[in-house]
Protein backbone atom coordinates (compact mmCIF):
# COMPACT_ATOMS: atom_id res chain seq x y z
CA UNK A 1 0.00 0.00 0.00
CA UNK A 2 1.11 3.08 -0.93
CA UNK A 3 1.69 5.84 2.02
CA UNK A 4 -0.96 8.96 1.89
CA UNK A 5 0.42 12.24 3.34
CA UNK A 6 -0.72 12.55 6.90
CA UNK A 7 -0.82 15.90 8.92
CA UNK A 8 -1.04 16.39 13.08
CA UNK A 9 -0.94 19.42 14.69
CA UNK A 10 3.10 20.35 13.99
CA UNK A 11 4.09 17.89 11.58
CA UNK A 12 3.43 16.77 8.13
CA UNK A 13 4.31 13.49 7.16
CA UNK A 14 5.05 12.50 3.47
CA UNK A 15 6.08 9.52 1.95
CA UNK A 16 9.90 8.95 2.33
CA UNK A 17 11.93 9.19 -0.80
CA UNK A 18 15.93 8.36 -1.28
CA UNK A 19 16.35 12.14 -1.95
CA UNK A 20 15.59 13.15 1.52
CA UNK A 21 18.66 11.98 2.55
CA UNK A 22 20.26 15.26 1.46
CA UNK A 23 18.42 16.88 4.15
CA UNK A 24 18.29 13.74 6.81
CA UNK A 25 22.48 14.51 6.54
CA UNK A 26 21.94 16.77 9.81
CA UNK A 27 21.04 14.29 12.05
CA UNK A 28 23.17 11.54 10.59
CA UNK A 29 26.74 13.73 11.06
CA UNK A 30 25.93 14.38 14.36
CA UNK A 31 27.28 11.72 16.88
CA UNK A 32 25.17 12.31 19.58
CA UNK A 33 22.07 11.51 17.84
CA UNK A 34 23.72 8.52 16.32
CA UNK A 35 24.57 7.42 19.99
CA UNK A 36 22.11 4.39 19.62
CA UNK A 37 22.14 3.62 15.43
CA UNK A 38 23.41 0.41 13.97
CA UNK A 39 26.07 2.75 11.97
CA UNK A 40 28.59 5.21 12.68
CA UNK A 41 28.07 8.96 11.85
CA UNK A 42 27.99 9.81 8.15
CA UNK A 43 30.49 11.70 6.72
CA UNK A 44 28.91 13.17 3.79
CA UNK A 45 25.05 13.60 2.33
CA UNK A 46 25.63 11.05 -0.14
CA UNK A 47 25.90 8.12 3.25
CA UNK A 48 22.50 9.70 4.17
CA UNK A 49 21.02 9.48 0.53
CA UNK A 50 22.63 6.21 0.10
CA UNK A 51 21.40 4.67 3.67
CA UNK A 52 17.81 6.07 3.13
CA UNK A 53 17.83 3.81 -0.41
CA UNK A 54 18.51 1.06 1.30
CA UNK A 55 16.04 1.38 4.30
CA UNK A 56 13.38 1.61 1.72
CA UNK A 57 14.54 -0.84 -0.66
CA UNK A 58 14.22 -3.59 1.87
CA UNK A 59 10.48 -2.51 2.46
CA UNK A 60 10.63 0.46 5.14
CA UNK A 61 7.49 2.11 4.99
CA UNK A 62 8.59 5.52 6.07
CA UNK A 63 6.85 8.99 6.27
CA UNK A 64 9.23 12.09 6.21
CA UNK A 65 8.81 14.78 8.91
CA UNK A 66 8.12 18.13 7.94
CA UNK A 67 7.98 21.03 11.10
CA UNK A 68 4.79 23.24 10.42
CA UNK A 69 4.19 24.37 13.89
CA UNK A 70 4.97 28.16 14.15
CA UNK A 71 6.52 27.70 17.71
CA UNK A 72 9.06 25.14 15.87
CA UNK A 73 12.94 25.92 14.42
CA UNK A 74 13.57 27.32 11.34
CA UNK A 75 15.81 25.37 9.85
CA UNK A 76 17.16 25.51 5.68
CA UNK A 77 16.35 21.63 5.15
CA UNK A 78 12.63 20.80 4.66
CA UNK A 79 12.87 17.49 6.56
CA UNK A 80 13.58 17.06 10.22
CA UNK A 81 13.25 13.47 10.39
CA UNK A 82 11.10 10.01 9.49
CA UNK A 83 9.01 7.53 11.40
CA UNK A 84 7.33 4.85 10.22
CA UNK A 85 7.72 0.95 9.55
CA UNK A 86 10.82 -1.24 9.44
CA UNK A 87 10.93 -3.09 6.35
CA UNK A 88 12.13 -7.00 6.04
CA UNK A 89 10.56 -7.55 9.70
CA UNK A 90 8.55 -10.79 11.11
CA UNK A 91 6.63 -8.54 13.32
CA UNK A 92 6.14 -4.78 12.04
CA UNK A 93 8.65 -3.14 13.99
CA UNK A 94 9.00 1.12 14.19
CA UNK A 95 11.62 3.03 13.14
CA UNK A 96 12.11 6.60 13.93
CA UNK A 97 14.80 9.54 14.10
CA UNK A 98 14.12 13.34 14.73
CA UNK A 99 17.36 15.96 14.36
CA UNK A 100 18.74 17.31 17.74
CA UNK A 101 17.49 20.88 17.70
CA UNK A 102 13.73 19.08 17.44
CA UNK A 103 14.46 17.03 20.61
CA UNK A 104 11.87 17.05 23.99
CA UNK A 105 8.90 18.97 21.94
CA UNK A 106 6.47 15.30 21.98
CA UNK A 107 6.85 15.76 17.50
CA UNK A 108 8.03 11.93 17.72
CA UNK A 109 5.45 11.04 19.79
CA UNK A 110 2.92 12.96 17.63
CA UNK A 111 4.66 10.87 14.59
CA UNK A 112 4.05 7.90 15.96
CA UNK A 113 0.63 8.26 16.57
CA UNK A 114 -0.25 8.85 13.28
CA UNK A 115 2.21 6.44 12.22
CA UNK A 116 0.50 4.12 14.48
CA UNK A 117 -2.96 5.03 13.94
CA UNK A 118 -2.42 4.07 9.91
CA UNK A 119 -0.98 0.80 10.83
CA UNK A 120 -3.64 -0.50 12.57
CA UNK A 121 -6.16 0.96 10.63
CA UNK A 122 -5.28 0.60 7.17
CA UNK A 123 -1.78 -1.56 7.07
CA UNK A 124 -3.97 -3.83 9.70
CA UNK A 125 -1.09 -4.85 11.37
CA UNK A 126 -2.19 -7.05 14.54
CA UNK A 127 1.00 -6.24 16.59
CA UNK A 128 4.18 -3.69 16.38
CA UNK A 129 7.09 -3.81 17.97
CA UNK A 130 10.14 -0.81 18.87
CA UNK A 131 13.54 -2.52 20.09
CA UNK A 132 15.30 0.11 22.23
CA UNK A 133 18.42 0.17 24.01
CA UNK A 134 18.15 -0.31 27.10
CA UNK A 135 19.95 3.30 27.93
CA UNK A 136 17.61 5.13 25.27
CA UNK A 137 15.16 6.61 28.29
CA UNK A 138 13.80 8.99 26.27
CA UNK A 139 12.60 6.46 23.66
CA UNK A 140 11.88 4.12 26.38
CA UNK A 141 9.50 7.00 27.77
CA UNK A 142 7.85 7.55 24.06
CA UNK A 143 7.25 3.53 24.29
CA UNK A 144 5.34 4.04 27.10
CA UNK A 145 3.43 7.14 26.58
CA UNK A 146 1.96 5.48 23.24
CA UNK A 147 0.94 2.61 25.35
CA UNK A 148 3.96 -0.27 24.49
CA UNK A 149 5.01 -2.43 27.17
CA UNK A 150 8.12 -4.45 27.85
CA UNK A 151 7.98 -7.85 26.28
CA UNK A 152 11.36 -9.35 26.39
CA UNK A 153 15.39 -8.49 26.14
CA UNK A 154 17.32 -9.09 23.00
CA UNK A 155 21.16 -9.17 23.20
CA UNK A 156 23.11 -7.33 20.18
CA UNK A 157 26.22 -6.26 18.70
CA UNK A 158 26.41 -3.45 16.13
CA UNK A 159 29.51 -3.65 13.74
CA UNK A 160 31.33 -1.06 15.29
CA UNK A 161 30.81 -2.18 18.75
CA UNK A 162 33.42 -4.31 20.83
CA UNK A 163 30.51 -5.83 22.58
CA UNK A 164 26.70 -6.85 22.83
CA UNK A 165 24.40 -4.14 24.06
CA UNK A 166 20.89 -4.86 25.02
CA UNK A 167 17.54 -4.03 23.48
CA UNK A 168 14.56 -4.30 24.79
CA UNK A 169 11.57 -5.14 22.89
CA UNK A 170 8.57 -3.23 23.40
CA UNK A 171 5.17 -4.19 21.83
CA UNK A 172 1.61 -3.15 21.10
CA UNK A 173 -1.22 -5.01 19.93
CA UNK A 174 -4.09 -3.26 17.58
CA UNK A 175 -6.59 -4.36 20.51
CA UNK A 176 -4.78 -2.33 23.01
CA UNK A 177 -4.82 0.80 20.53
CA UNK A 178 -7.49 3.73 21.32
CA UNK A 179 -9.09 3.45 17.60
CA UNK A 180 -9.25 -0.50 17.28
CA UNK A 181 -9.45 -1.27 20.46
CA UNK A 182 -11.19 -4.67 21.64
CA UNK A 183 -11.47 -5.62 25.34
CA UNK A 184 -12.78 -8.90 24.58
CA UNK A 185 -9.62 -10.00 22.60
CA UNK A 186 -7.41 -8.24 24.98
CA UNK A 187 -4.82 -10.59 25.60
CA UNK A 188 -0.82 -10.61 27.56
CA UNK A 189 0.78 -13.73 26.53
CA UNK A 190 3.43 -15.49 28.03
CA UNK A 191 5.68 -18.30 26.47
CA UNK A 192 8.19 -19.99 28.66
CA UNK A 193 11.88 -20.42 26.43
CA UNK A 194 13.14 -23.65 25.95
CA UNK A 195 15.58 -24.35 22.96
CA UNK A 196 16.72 -27.96 23.09
CA UNK A 197 18.83 -29.85 20.30
CA UNK A 198 16.98 -32.67 18.68
CA UNK A 199 18.60 -35.04 16.37
CA UNK A 200 17.10 -35.76 13.62
CA UNK A 201 17.28 -37.63 9.85
CA UNK A 202 16.09 -34.56 7.96
CA UNK A 203 16.58 -31.37 8.86
CA UNK A 204 14.56 -29.29 5.99
CA UNK A 205 10.89 -31.90 6.58
CA UNK A 206 11.37 -31.09 10.65
CA UNK A 207 11.39 -27.80 9.97
CA UNK A 208 8.49 -27.55 7.38
CA UNK A 209 6.41 -29.91 9.86
CA UNK A 210 6.49 -27.56 12.75
CA UNK A 211 5.80 -24.81 10.48
CA UNK A 212 2.95 -25.89 8.32
CA UNK A 213 1.54 -28.57 10.65
CA UNK A 214 2.46 -27.25 14.36
CA UNK A 215 2.41 -23.88 13.48
CA UNK A 216 5.99 -22.78 14.35
CA UNK A 217 7.80 -20.16 12.15
CA UNK A 218 11.47 -20.72 10.91
CA UNK A 219 13.91 -18.35 12.32
CA UNK A 220 17.05 -20.48 10.60
CA UNK A 221 18.13 -22.74 7.99
CA UNK A 222 22.01 -23.75 7.83
CA UNK A 223 23.16 -25.72 4.75
CA UNK A 224 22.04 -27.05 1.74
CA UNK A 225 20.56 -29.28 1.55
CA UNK A 226 20.06 -28.28 5.63
CA UNK A 227 21.98 -29.67 8.33
CA UNK A 228 20.67 -27.41 11.24
CA UNK A 229 17.71 -25.25 11.89
CA UNK A 230 15.79 -23.51 13.97
CA UNK A 231 12.20 -23.13 14.75
CA UNK A 232 10.27 -21.08 17.46
CA UNK A 233 6.47 -20.69 18.90
CA UNK A 234 5.03 -17.07 20.22
CA UNK A 235 4.01 -13.18 19.02
CA UNK A 236 7.18 -11.82 20.10
CA UNK A 237 11.09 -11.52 18.64
CA UNK A 238 12.13 -12.33 22.47
CA UNK A 239 10.22 -14.66 25.13
CA UNK A 240 9.39 -17.44 23.04
CA UNK A 241 9.60 -21.25 22.32
CA UNK A 242 12.77 -22.38 20.52
CA UNK A 243 13.55 -25.52 19.40
CA UNK A 244 16.73 -26.49 16.97
CA UNK A 245 17.28 -30.00 14.92
CA UNK A 246 20.33 -31.27 13.87
CA UNK A 247 21.20 -33.86 11.08
CA UNK A 248 21.40 -37.01 12.93
CA UNK A 249 24.22 -39.37 12.45
CA UNK A 250 24.02 -42.03 9.85
CA UNK A 251 23.31 -45.22 11.53
CA UNK A 252 22.07 -43.49 14.62
CA UNK A 253 19.34 -45.71 14.85
CA UNK A 254 16.42 -42.72 15.02
CA UNK A 255 15.94 -39.94 17.81
CA UNK A 256 14.86 -40.86 21.01
CA UNK A 257 11.04 -39.97 20.51
CA UNK A 258 10.91 -38.19 24.03
CA UNK A 259 8.84 -34.81 24.67
CA UNK A 260 8.74 -31.07 25.51
CA UNK A 261 6.60 -29.31 27.76
CA UNK A 262 5.50 -25.86 25.90
CA UNK A 263 3.36 -23.57 28.50
CA UNK A 264 1.56 -20.98 27.12
CA UNK A 265 -1.28 -18.53 28.46
CA UNK A 266 -4.12 -18.95 26.07
CA UNK A 267 -7.73 -20.76 25.47
CA UNK A 268 -5.62 -23.83 25.17
CA UNK A 269 -8.66 -26.02 23.55
CA UNK A 270 -8.70 -23.13 20.88
CA UNK A 271 -5.36 -23.95 19.95
CA UNK A 272 -5.66 -27.52 20.32
CA UNK A 273 -8.45 -27.76 17.75
CA UNK A 274 -6.39 -25.87 15.27
CA UNK A 275 -3.37 -28.05 15.79
CA UNK A 276 -5.69 -31.09 15.23
CA UNK A 277 -7.26 -29.04 11.90
CA UNK A 278 -4.03 -28.29 10.70
CA UNK A 279 -3.07 -32.41 10.26
CA UNK A 280 -1.37 -33.13 14.14
CA UNK A 281 -1.45 -36.32 15.02
CA UNK A 282 -3.50 -35.97 18.09
CA UNK A 283 -1.66 -38.04 21.38
CA UNK A 284 -4.10 -36.49 24.40
CA UNK A 285 -7.11 -34.20 23.84
CA UNK A 286 -7.12 -31.35 26.59
CA UNK A 287 -7.85 -32.49 29.77
CA UNK A 288 -7.42 -30.63 33.41
CA UNK A 289 -5.43 -32.20 35.72
CA UNK A 290 -5.77 -32.74 39.67
CA UNK A 291 -2.47 -30.43 39.99
CA UNK A 292 -3.59 -27.54 38.34
CA UNK A 293 -2.94 -27.72 34.65
CA UNK A 294 -5.02 -28.16 31.60
CA UNK A 295 -3.24 -30.34 29.16
CA UNK A 296 -3.06 -31.51 25.64
CA UNK A 297 -0.38 -33.29 23.21
CA UNK A 298 0.69 -33.85 20.04
CA UNK A 299 3.60 -35.83 18.56
CA UNK A 300 5.77 -34.53 15.63
CA UNK A 301 6.93 -36.05 12.47
CA UNK A 302 10.01 -37.80 14.22
CA UNK A 303 8.23 -39.32 16.77
CA UNK A 304 8.83 -36.49 19.57
CA UNK A 305 5.69 -35.40 21.81
CA UNK A 306 4.82 -32.17 22.57
CA UNK A 307 3.01 -31.51 25.64
CA UNK A 308 1.09 -28.09 25.53
CA UNK A 309 -0.43 -26.98 29.29
CA UNK A 310 -1.84 -23.50 30.98
CA UNK A 311 -3.50 -23.22 34.16
CA UNK A 312 -6.82 -24.96 34.78
CA UNK A 313 -8.31 -21.26 36.35
CA UNK A 314 -7.46 -19.72 32.78
CA UNK A 315 -8.10 -22.75 30.17
CA UNK A 316 -11.73 -24.07 28.56
CA UNK A 317 -14.09 -26.31 29.66
CA UNK A 318 -13.72 -29.40 31.84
Amino acid sequence: MSLPTLHTRNLTLRPLKPAHGQDLFAFFKDAESMRFMPTLPHQQPSDSVRSTATELGLGAQYWALIPRGHDLPTVPEAVIGYAGYLGGTRVPGMGYLLRREFWNRGLITEALHAALDFGFDQLKHERVELWINEHNVASRRVAEKLGFRPKGRIHQRYPHESSHHIMMVYGLRAVEWPSTRDPAKMVRPQVIGLQPVLAVDDVGESARYYRDILGFHIDFLYGDPPVHAGVAFGDWSAESVQIQFTQAPAGDGGAFAGWLYIMVEAEIDVLFQRLKDGGAQVIRAPETYPWGMREFSVRDCNGFELRYGTHAFSSGPE
